[in-house]
């Protein structure tokens, strides 16, 4: 049975600063009272792009939502693979007011996708190890026909009570 997912969302003031977030946003960046009034990018250290307060910034004033995908991001439960909306946040007035990061938890896709290459990776070498045994069995086959006509040839030639050598002749 599929579960809805709910996004991540972390409301950040005109400074920046984290506000509050959802329940499901507590699993990626912990209880909101930890990281309230913290810098959102300080959330992202080392990204280049959500660490970038000239880029939140931008995305502030403008009418635009910037998209970063596959973001990691540590979490209680181990690392986490994130797809970042930042929109901008405005007043009734249209002032801006912040930024909303909404993100997407796309931890158990990007598992999967992995998974599902690998399994085609697989089922190429099955395929191309097949056609590698198929190639070697048919000159073995062949090789093998040989040997009995010659292991018949060679019977033949000692009932006859004939000379070895002309049975060691039909082997050369």
């Amino acid at each position: 049975v599929a579960q809805k997912k709910v996004a991540e969302v972390l409301p950040a003031d005109a400074d920046l600063r984290v506000t509050s977030l959802n329940p499901a946003a507590d699993r990626i960046w912990g209880p909101a009272a930890a990281i309230a009034g913290e810098p959102v990018t300080a959330l992202y250290t080392g990204h280049p792009v959500l660490s970038s307060r000239p880029r939140l910034t931008a995305v502030m004033g403008s009418d635009r939502v910037l998209t970063v995908e596959n973001v990691t991001s540590g979490s209680a439960d181990g690392e986490r693979v994130l797809d970042v909306n930042v929109v901008p946040l405005r007043s009734r007035e249209g002032m801006a007011e912040g930024v909303l990061l909404i993100a997407d938890d796309v931890t158990e896709k990007m598992a999967m996708r992995r998974r599902l290459l690998q399994a085609e990776r697989l089922a190429t070498i099955g395929r191309l190890s097949a056609q590698v045994a198929h190639e070697v069995r048919n000159p073995l086959n062949a090789l093998g026909l040989n040997v009995e006509v010659l292991e018949e040839e060679v019977q033949k030639i000692a009932k006859t009570g004939a000379d070895p050598a002309e049975a060691y002749a039909i082997v050369r």
